[in-house]
């Protein structure tokens, strides 16, 4: 149709043109019919120009919107592929602290202690996996106030003689629930609990700061990658990148499925987590200002930004 007006309008522009050639447009200050002719067919001519133009325009339009949208869908595609949400290629870090002015820690604090004593001469070796926090004073001395005690420290809870204290703070695991945008006002409610996704992490040996002064033990545990055999058991809600959680939410809840007795829950209960991030590949969401709802075990989360390609670090708890 197109190649055929404009065929057309040649023809009538060409035959216009020739038509004025030939004939006088006016006589005796009026126009004739020949020129009258000539006029319409000029007219015709623009018209027909000017609605394939119009035509051009709107087909240059649309092949450029579905261009743009050709050229979105494949990065998008390449995205899905580069951030995809797969077990090997996702992580959690989790700090939090715990008071150790409580019964159960009563010889650990006893052992730590003596440690102190013996170690709070700067010149005197450190055990391996052991390392001094000294705090300077007014006069320049410095003291010590704390230990960083990794794994392999001889002060690091022992599995065999202090069990209980090596399951809460020694070993960290989590309870994962991600949940899809579309998803959030099931999270809303406690009883309609549906993660789009939901596994538990390896368990991970941690690293300890042990304060002497506010009697507080900080614990650290990073790297913590889904256990593959909870991870696609659970995926029915069809997460499988980064693109599928913009404004999502992911939460967690720290080594809560042991079987502790009560006093042991209620020490579990009041482990604070200080700060969190859900790592994938380059991309790392992180807060150290958790949102917590008050459930059996303390749960928190952490709502994830609209621009899900960018790296955000510090993300504030979003009600």
């Amino acid at each position: 149709m197109v190649p055929f007006l404009k065929f057309l309008a040649i023809f009538v522009s060409a035959a216009s043109g020739a038509l004025g050639l030939l004939v006088d447009f006016k006589k005796d200050g009026k126009v004739t019919k020949p020129g009258f002719i000539a006029l319409v067919g000029i007219i015709v001519s623009f018209l027909i120009a000017a609605i394939l133009q119009g035509f051009e325009l709107d087909s240059n339009k649309k092949a450029a919107i579905a261009e743009q949208q050709k050229t979105k869908a494949i990065l998008d595609s390449i995205n899905r592929g580069v951030y995809n949400i797969d077990a090997p290629n996702i992580s959690f870090d989790v700090s939090a602290r715990i008071h150790y002015n409580q019964p159960l820690f009563e010889k650990y604090n006893a052992r730590l202690r003596a440690a102190f004593l013996k170690y709070k001469d700067n010149n005197n070796p450190l055990p391996e996996g052991t390392d001094r926090f000294l705090n300077e004073n007014d006069k320049g001395q410095k003291n010590l106030v704390g230990f960083t005690i990794r794994p392999e420290s001889p002060l690091f809870p022992d599995i065999k003689k202090e069990p209980l204290i090596y399951q809460l703070i020694g070993e960290s695991m989590l309870d994962i629930s991600i949940y899809k945008s579309d998803n959030l006002k099931s999270f809303q409610d406690t009883l309609s609990q549906d993660a789009n996704l939901f596994f538990n992490t390896e368990r991970a040996k941690t690293k300890l700061t042990y304060w002497f002064n506010d009697s507080t033990i900080d614990i650290q545990a990073g790297g913590m990658h889904p256990r593959m055999e909870s991870y696609a058991w659970r995926n029915h809600g069809s997460i499988e990148s980064l693109l599928d959680l913009p404004n999502g939410i992911v939460s967690f809840t720290m080594n809560a499925n042991q079987d502790f007795d009560e006093a042991t829950q209620h020490i579990l209960k009041s482990i604070e987590v200080r700060m969190f991030s859900f790592n994938v590949r380059s991309r790392k969401f992180s807060s150290g200002s958790l949102c917590r709802r008050p459930v059996r075990y303390p749960e928190y989360y952490l709502k994830l930004p609209a621009s899900m390609l960018e790296t955000h670090l510090n993300i504030q708890c979003t009600k």
